[in-house]
């Protein structure tokens, strides 16, 4: 598929709508904690666009697109089915380069969460079972994988990755590969560097251990409104990971998890306001919505 022409229409409407506040213009199919997925065209989406953070020259988006293609690569050698994704830029006049993420879009009721919302917990899914066998399976200090319930369809009775636009994978040293500056960009200046050295490696290290990682999936079951999953869920992964995972430990790590991303979300909000009335000049990102992070 070659949709560069489209998505130089697409990031006009994009800085359209940074510069307004206004986004009626875009099909908005989804926020991330950083990325915002859109759909292409928007008044029948066949494409996920996930925009990334701005890259500041050519080298660095190579660099991650070049690690994205090794992550995928890794994820399929290990067994897990991942939708078919392709990177696109889109040069800006500054120089710097904005990127999209391309995707198919999946059918609404095939994801993860529409999966859940039309089951009965008292019967499971094997989505569930089939997201927590693929964490053990590779979860460990090389490679891991967003678990996130979200970050997951149903299609044809098989698990799919959705997201591959943060790739965790470390080298033999222990150093991330990709470069998470990139993302932490969508913070205020002052906060970039702590949040990366003492946040970012953290948050990352979830992921690289199965059972931090399946107790990550749990407490995410509360802002995707399933809480009524967690029984089940958790006897599940318990048949997996030890020591036992108890529901007060999910709900604890969960409200801290919670209130770190809160955090992030209104920092970011306050840096809008700061470069939009103070500095005068456009904020570079689309924030989401008001979420409630702690739905039954």
């Amino acid at each position: 598929m070659d949709l560069s022409a489209d998505l130089r229409v697409l990031e006009a409407e994009v800085q359209r709508a940074l510069d307004t506040l206004d986004e009626s213009g875009l099909a908005v199919l989804g926020y991330g904690e950083i990325s915002l997925v859109l759909g292409w065209p928007r008044e029948a989406p066949e494409y996920a666009c996930k925009r990334l953070p701005i890259f500041e020259d050519r080298a660095s988006l190579d660099r991650y697109g070049e690690v994205v293609g090794r992550y995928v690569a890794g994820l399929r050698a290990a067994g897990v089915k991942v939708v078919d994704s392709e990177l696109y830029d889109v040069p800006r006049p500054d120089g710097r380069i904005a990127a999209y993420l391309v995707q198919p879009v999946l059918p609404k009721d095939r994801l993860g969460p529409a999966q859940l919302r039309a089951a009965d917990p008292a019967d499971g899914h094997p989505l569930v079972e089939a997201i927590f066998d693929h964490v053990v399976a590779i979860a460990s200090p090389r490679l891991a994988l967003d678990e996130q319930l979200a970050n997951w369809a149903w299609i044809d009775g098989e698990a799919v990755q959705i997201d591959v636009t943060t790739p965790f994978m470390r080298d033999e040293s222990g150093a991330d590969e990709l470069d998470f500056g990139l993302f932490t960009s969508a913070l205020p200046w002052l906060m970039r560097w702590p949040v990366k050295r003492f946040v970012v490696r953290d948050a990352v290290s979830v992921f690289h251990e199965a059972r931090s990682a399946i107790v990550d999936f749990l407490g995410n079951l509360n802002k995707e409104g399933l809480s009524a999953w967690l029984p089940y869920a958790i006897e599940e992964a318990n048949k997996r990971v030890a020591p036992e995972i108890t529901r007060k430990e999910v709900d604890k790590t969960y409200a801290s998890d919670a209130r770190l991303w809160a955090t992030m979300v209104s920092l970011r909000k306050a840096d809008r306001v700061w470069q939009r009335r103070v500095r005068r000049r456009q904020y570079p990102f689309l924030l989401p919505p008001k979420i409630n992070r702690h739905a039954g």
